[in-house]
């Protein structure tokens, strides 16, 4: 599936270049920052690059290039910022169906090519791309994932090999990925990921076509990926609420629950990979404030110090959880009207540390479970 509007963002961040000796294709990655390769500015000098973005030039004051032949990759700087930046990701696989927009000579007013991702290439320094013509021109293109709806590279140059007798140019081509990107500068790392928790245009855009995607009737048969993309994307936005409720989704789809709420059998059987996938999330995008292990290690410490050789007292142990997290309602220790509803929770990154995710414990009628929060708690994976 692909949302027009995603397409049409996309091609608004891609900019034409000439020079003397050279023409292709660059995109804005962060203000005032445009990534094209550097075979594409080499040969010419700063003041001699003409770069248009939509039918306007833009001056570019000056040029950070690499060295040699490996990354082939350049940012000219501009002091135009009002403009849209591609969304970057590291992410690409075989078979991957990709998208990409660019400037050949024959068509100044932009061509799309569809190729396909082969695989890495030269240790991953390199994307092959295969089932399209790769034209000059479109030398620095982007390259759109159309299954993650991000930009995983761009485009390098057409494929090195010699054609077939009965086709003009050989098919395909080469790429370079967004790891080599980071990798050859961090600063845009940073600068593009400022720009993105700032300018959240493309980040909705995502959430509106994996929203659509899963009231599809087929969208039972999606792979949980796509669920797991919704949930990086939420926590990437801090909606912290909604990516509580999913998790809690998450877990009983990845349990294969036929329930909806968790139990204790079901939590028990989800496997450590997916555990950690969604720990890791939480983590990660809340900056260790949230997630499972936080939770867990915030626990273990209250309980080494408060009872370390008594053994585990798990009435005693949830009382604490639910004080320590801030489950429980101020000047209440005992019984069901101690413990928050859901609605009662706090959503935001001032509640206490290890607050989310929550409404996994949640059990049958909405009533606070400790079995399923203890059957966590016990495991030896987080």
């Amino acid at each position: 599936m692909v949302n027009q509007s995603i397409l049409n963002l996309f091609r608004d961040c891609t900019v034409r270049i000439k020079t003397p000796q050279n023409i292709g294709t660059g995109f804005f990655v962060a203000p005032g920052h445009i990534l094209t390769c550097n075979h594409v500015v080499k040969s010419a000098k700063d003041d001699e690059i003409e770069v248009i973005w939509k039918e306007v030039a833009i001056d570019i004051e000056d040029v950070i290039r690499s060295e040699g032949e490996n990354p082939d990759l350049a940012i000219l700087r501009t002091a135009h910022v009002e403009h849209p930046c591609v969304y970057l990701d590291k992410e690409s696989q075989p078979n991957d169906s990709l998208y990409s927009y660019g400037y050949p000579p024959k068509y100044e007013g932009g061509f799309s090519v569809n190729p396909l991702c082969v695989g890495p290439t030269d240790r991953g320094r390199l994307i092959t791309i295969r089932d399209e013509n790769i034209q000059p021109g479109l030398s620095g293109a982007p390259l759109l994932n159309l299954r993650t709806w991000k930009v995983c590279g761009l485009i390098k140059s057409e494929r090195n090999i010699a054609p077939a007798q009965n086709i003009l140019r050989a098919l395909g081509g080469q790429a370079i990925p967004t790891q080599v990107i980071f990798d050859w500068c961090h600063d845009i790392e940073s600068k593009h990921s400022n720009f993105h928790s700032q300018d959240t245009r493309w980040r909705e855009l995502i959430l509106d076509l994996i929203e659509e995607l899963r009231l599809e009737p087929k969208a039972q048969k999606a792979t949980s990926d796509i669920f797991y993309q919704e949930l990086e994307e939420l926590l990437k936005l801090e909606r912290w609420k909604e990516a509580d409720q999913l998790t809690a989704d998450l877990m009983l789809r990845l349990s294969n629950c036929s329930k909806n709420y968790l139990e204790v059998e079901t939590v028990q059987n989800l496997s450590s990979k997916d555990l950690q996938r969604i720990d890791y999330f939480w983590r990660k995008y809340s900056s260790d404030h949230f997630g499972f292990s936080i939770q867990k290690q915030r626990l273990h410490e209250k309980w080494s110090l408060w009872d370390r050789d008594s053994g585990i007292n798990e009435n005693a142990l949830w009382m604490i959880c639910g004080k320590l997290l801030g489950w429980h309602r101020e000047g209440l220790w005992f019984g069901p009207l101690a413990w928050k509803t859901r609605s009662e929770l706090t959503f935001t990154k001032e509640a206490p540390r290890g607050h989310l995710p929550a409404s996994w414990v949640f059990g049958w009628g909405g009533i606070w479970s400790k079995e399923v929060f203890i059957a966590l708690f016990f495991r030896r994976d987080l």
